[in-house]
């Protein structure tokens, strides 16, 4: 792979400037449930496709945004939940 459009992740930085979204308020949305995100090691990267789901208005097979992941993220930095 060789260019930045196709990665299957993004980290959450980039995740909330697509999204038009702080940084802040993309952690935050990780921790309710409502951006899906995978911890990868120390990282924390948000799924392209869910992205696109989630702009597109859809959900993955009848679940709220993030339940499709289970994933209660903290932020990386502080390391808590």
């Amino acid at each position: 792979m060789s260019t930045n459009d196709e990665r299957l992740t993004v980290p959450v930085v980039e995740a909330a400037r697509l999204l038009g979204i702080s940084r802040t308020l993309a952690y935050q949305a990780i921790k309710r449930g409502q951006l899906p995100a995978i911890s990868v090691g120390r990282r924390l990267l948000v799924p392209r496709a869910a992205l696109i789901r989630m702009l597109e208005g859809g959900h993955s097979e009848g679940s709220s945004p993030g339940e499709a992941t289970g994933h209660r993220a903290c932020d990386p930095r502080s390391g808590r939940q």
